[in-house]
């Protein structure tokens, strides 16, 4: 199994749903009220991102945790 199908099949359909789901609302409600920051914007996406791989235990949410708090600091 190649790297790409790996990463692919480590989260469930029902949890890409959900991550991208998480995405779209947060980018579609960006547009309608109005582009505020950019990065309060990555912040956000990286958070989304930090809570799904932390769901599953995975030490990489850590690191994106870290960095989304770095980010949104500012």
């Amino acid at each position: 199994m190649n790297k790409g199908m790996t990463f692919l099949s480590y989260f469930t359909k029902m949890e890409w749903a959900l991550w991208l789901g998480s995405m779209t609302v947060i980018l579609l409600t960006n547009l309608i009220f109005g582009y505020q920051s950019p990065l309060a914007l990555i912040a956000s996406l990286i958070g989304i991102t930090s809570l799904i791989f932390n769901a599953k235990g995975n030490p990489i949410g850590q690191g994106l945790v870290i960095l989304f708090a770095t980010i949104y600091d500012f």
